[in-house]
């Protein structure tokens, strides 16, 4: 088994080593960024923890994925090429089956900075890349909770 996979594959905990909640139990993420190696790396991650992984490059595509996927939760890149990750978001909550799917922004600027410019109203979390499995699966299990 590779390193990398292996670490993947192990039970993620928080920094004081308390198991982090991760159960996928089958849920579909549908990822979008328009970097092709972030957007394998996660998905690889993402489908080593038991999730339907489904990717987007783009927020035209996203939003087409999206309505014939209806994902439990979507990743967004925020600072894509085209349209921007904070109009998909909005335009995702505008559909009725989304109503219970939950945003995750992610953006590779300073956390500080771009936080302070995303629409909190359409997002559940935001994540500064790079982002770590254990960051990804609790920031996915913190959603579940709301």
């Amino acid at each position: 088994m590779l390193p990398e996979i292996a670490h993947a594959a192990a039970k993620p905990t928080r920094g004081n080593g308390a198991e982090i909640a991760t159960s996928a139990n089958g849920e579909v993420v549908l990822l979008v960024d328009d970097d092709a190696d972030a957007l394998w790396s996660l998905a690889k991650a993402l489908e080593i923890s038991g999730f339907v992984v489904e990717t987007a490059k783009d927020g035209a595509a996203a939003l087409k994925r999206a309505d014939a996927l209806k994902p439990d939760v979507v990743l967004l890149d925020i600072s894509m090429p085209g349209m921007h990750g904070d109009e998909v978001a909005r335009e995702l909550r505008k559909r009725e089956w989304a109503a219970a799917t939950r945003l995750i922004a992610v953006s590779g600027w300073s956390a500080s900075n771009q936080q302070s410019a995303v629409d909190r109203d359409v997002f559940d979390r935001f994540l500064s890349k790079p982002i770590g499995i254990n960051d990804l699966l609790a920031a996915i299990a913190a959603t579940r909770a709301k």
